[in-house]
């Protein structure tokens, strides 16, 4: 063979490969992208492995086929192996190249899978930890839910006004009437006594009308009741924010009250003919009051409420949405009578760590949590709700801008 047949040889049989060759990537890339367009969007690895093997698998077959090319046979047994070595070493020297690549390729894709599966299985512990942290927190959450329903269960007392029992959560509504009962009285007391806020505050509040004044006391006044020790707790709570003289005047007053269905003449008439304006010692007399105080029921209560809000709070695995679903069903336990003692329990100096005196709005739950959304909008406005807490997504009632972007600050 000639140089200048072999030259012709040579280039033919190396140019018409690689260009083969160049199709064939480019067709290939084509084929599988087109295959894998909708696939590639959510994995894009998956498109890359196919496309890599593809490559790898053509570059092994081209490898077998480069004998036949480079010599000009049509066969394997019609190549005169005395007059290719030359050809021979072309071969190796342009086709190992191609053969170590589709090595590396493969080795890489190797290691590659490896590391998927590897990251499968780390990803399937760390699913089944969740999960066991997840149920452990649900098992905890539904035990202190359990121990919260015994406790209310247990609840029992008799009405102020009549001889009627409550138990369970019917006592909420029981206390509820003894509060307006007593707000009354101690309206009426500030009334005729024409008492007016620097009369009462030993400091100036930032919400200083008489109302809301009158509100958180008549609630600590109906909470500790006006017993001896009660009266006592009452003004040793309050001392610090309205004037000690004050309370001792209006629970040395409401000690004289008795229960609705007391049929002692001598006591019921003490309480018809005492002088607001003129009372300076309290009654000694024995009897039950009708303020006699709710402290053993619903100090424990409270304690355990804020004990699983406070538990949901603090779960770390929990998005804000899925921390406010699992106070929703425990919020799904309280009657409106319950909330509305909860709200009066909250704005008083006993339930200030809800909300008031917090700072970071994340640990403020009542709003956080939407802990009052249910009480009737007849008492949201007599009880001025919305003034106290304007950002909760109340029943009924549209969501506020400020309660968007507390949502989105939440966490």
């Amino acid at each position: 063979m000639n140089n200048d047949n072999y030259f012709s040889l040579w280039f033919l049989g190396t140019l018409i490969p690689v260009l083969g060759f160049f199709v064939l990537i480019v067709g290939t890339y084509i084929l599988t992208k087109r295959h894998y367009k909708i696939q590639r969007n959510k994995n894009e690895a998956s498109f890359w492995i196919v496309f890599l093997l593809i490559i790898s698998a053509a570059l092994i077959i081209f490898a077998f086929l480069a004998p036949l090319v480079y010599t000009g046979s049509n066969s394997y047994s019609s190549i005169v192996y005395q007059n290719t070595g030359v050809i021979g070493d072309t071969i190796g020297g342009v086709m190992n190249p191609f053969i170590g690549i589709a090595a590396v390729i493969v080795t890489g894709l190797a290691f590659y899978a490896q590391y998927q599966a590897n990251e499968e299985v780390r990803k399937q512990f760390l699913k089944q930890e969740q999960k066991y942290l997840y149920d452990k927190f649900e098992n905890r959450l539904f035990k202190l839910i359990e121990n919260y329903n015994q406790t209310v269960n247990q609840f029992k007392c008799n009405s102020r006004d009549s001889n009627e029992i409550f138990t369970g959560k019917d006592i909420f509504f029981a206390i509820h009437q003894e509060f307006k009962a007593t707000l009354k009285e101690v309206q009426r007391f500030n009334k005729l006594n024409q008492l007016k806020c620097h009369d009462i505050c030993e400091k100036d509040f930032e919400k200083s009308e008489l109302f809301f004044l009158e509100l958180k006391i008549t609630y600590v006044i109906v909470f500790y009741g006006v017993s001896e020790h009660g009266q006592k707790t009452v003004v040793k709570k309050l001392k610090r924010l309205y004037r000690e003289e004050y309370l001792n005047k209006l629970t040395n007053y409401l000690s004289y009250k008795p229960e609705g269905f007391n049929k002692e003449t001598e006591i019921i008439n003490d309480w018809k003919n005492i002088c607001i304006t003129t009372v300076q010692n309290r009654c000694i007399k024995q009897f039950i009051r009708y303020n006699n105080g709710h402290q053993s029921r619903l100090g424990h209560y409270y304690r355990q409420l804020y004990m699983i809000v406070k538990f949901i709070d603090d779960e770390n695995g929990l998005k804000y949405l899925e921390k406010w679903d699992h106070s929703k069903y425990l919020r799904s336990l309280f009657s409106n009578h319950e909330q509305i003692i909860f709200y009066l329990n909250s704005i008083s100096i006993l339930g200030h760590d809800w909300e008031i005196n917090k700072k970071d709005q994340n640990e403020m739950f009542v709003t956080k949590y939407d802990l009052i959304k249910n009480i009737p909008d007849s008492y949201r406005d007599k009880y001025c709700v919305n003034t106290i807490y304007p950002d909760i997504e109340y029943e009924g009632q549209l969501e506020t801008s400020a309660r968007n972007q507390l949502n989105s600050n939440y966490c």
